[in-house]
């Protein structure tokens, strides 16, 4: 834990440990923020996807997601209960500490961040296949860097980003902190471990006004085949300056 820091970012006030980048207080009128906590999923917060042979882990504070199972089709994780609350016109913040302990194998990948469509199993990929109308993620899957290299992804249904590298490679088992910041829904910007990554590109996220978006954190393997896939989420925040 390193030394409590404040910084301002779209007229809001934020605290955040100096040495992990983890927000640890944002000061804004709203502020969603699960821990995870204990052994059961806030269900007033999440809709639990647990399709196919994988599992849901929550315990030790965190989730677990595993596609483990060979020669299924799974799909486990959590979303935002189809409760589109968050404005990309608002200038929401979206962080998450996600730790991968298996890497993606074939057909697998992660998907971390938000979507303005609803949820539907078998159809909510963004990185293998662009499955997602309207989204904003960080991802990772088998074919980038062994699985392990983030990868990023934009689309408001006119401006689509393609999935373009971070540039990072995540280490087995390690936690990282996770943000995109739609201060500027024309230039959405990413974090991993507080450090701007893919700041070549312009993710443009501004066709339409007031898109509605809910989070969504997912290990998914659509379709029979022996992929694997495992990962940790310690916890999710998001905030947003304006009602």
């Amino acid at each position: 834990m390193g030394q409590t820091k404040a910084k301002w970012r779209g007229g809001q006030l934020a605290f955040y440990d100096g040495s992990t980048f983890e927000t640890v207080k944002p000061i804004a009128p709203i502020v969603m923020y699960d821990d995870f906590l204990g052994t059961a999923l806030n269900t007033d917060i999440w809709t639990l996807a647990n399709a196919g042979g994988g599992s849901t882990a929550h315990a030790t504070s965190n989730l677990t997601f595993d596609c483990v199972v060979a020669g299924a089709t799974d799909e486990n994780g959590i979303y935002g209960k189809d409760d589109k609350a968050w404005n990309a016109d608002k200038g929401f913040i979206f962080e998450a500490r996600l730790a991968v302990t298996q890497a993606p194998t074939i057909g697998t990948e992660i998907f971390i961040g938000v979507q303005n469509d609803s949820y539907a199993t078998g159809a909510n990929r963004a990185f293998i296949a662009d499955e997602l109308a309207i989204f904003a993620a960080f991802g990772f899957y088998t074919t980038v860097g062994a699985g392990l290299v983030a990868q990023i992804h934009t689309d408001d249904a006119v401006n689509d980003s393609g999935v373009v590298t971070s540039g990072v490679t995540s280490v087995l088992g390690t936690y990282q902190v996770f943000r995109m910041d739609f201060t500027t829904p024309a230039s959405v910007l990413f974090y991993i471990d507080g450090v701007q990554v893919a700041a070549s590109t312009t993710f443009n996220m501004s066709n339409g006004a007031n898109i509605m978006f809910q989070p969504m954190i997912i290990a998914q393997k659509v379709g029979v085949d022996a992929g694997l896939v495992t990962c940790a989420l310690d916890y999710v925040k998001m905030w947003q300056p304006t009602r």
